[in-house]
């Protein structure tokens, strides 16, 4: 985008909130108004990471939720189209090596619980796979037994114990 200066309109309305020529240029060549602006700016963002959120679609409020997370804009808005609304359910996804487009195959496959797909993930099972022990009605916790009978103390090593909650 060529940069253009601000018209002196314009920038009349941004100096009366105390911004300078060149913030309210950054600030309204990125498509803001000044009181989205003076919002994004409360938020601690600023104009480049503000116009990121924006162009995805986040206000300042969500996107602080998510930026909180260490998640990315651009991520972001691939893990609310995939339908993941909190921040924190997608860092534990793709903490497990699960991305959006994958999350969206568990889902189709009939798992839509985060942990439940991790678990999923943690035992090795792909959506494919899944779809085949959820009509013979096992959980994750079932297979993992399944397994654990199967190579005893060898899976173990995953972290997974029995008697109890083995997640």
């Amino acid at each position: 985008m060529e940069k253009f200066d601000i018209p002196d309109d314009e920038f009349k309305k941004w100096s009366k909130y105390g911004f300078s020529r060149d913030e309210a240029k950054d600030w309204w060549e990125e498509g803001f108004s000044v009181k989205e602006a003076i919002d994004w700016i409360e938020w601690g963002f600023s104009y480049e990471e503000a116009g990121r959120w924006k162009k995805v679609g986040f206000k300042p409020g969500k996107a602080a939720e998510w930026d909180d997370w260490g998640i990315e804009p651009e991520e972001a808005g691939l893990w609310v189209k995939a339908k993941v609304k909190d921040p924190e359910e997608a860092f534990l996804l793709a903490d497990y090596g699960v991305t959006p487009q994958e999350y969206v195959k568990w889902r189709k496959a009939g798992v839509k619980d985060v942990e439940d797909i991790v678990k999923w993930v943690v035992l090795g099972v792909t959506p494919q796979k899944v779809v085949k022990y959820l009509k013979r009605g096992y959980t994750p916790d079932d297979i993992a037994e399944i397994e654990f009978k199967k190579r005893g103390k060898g899976v173990r090593k995953y972290g997974f114990s029995f008697g109890g909650d083995w997640w």
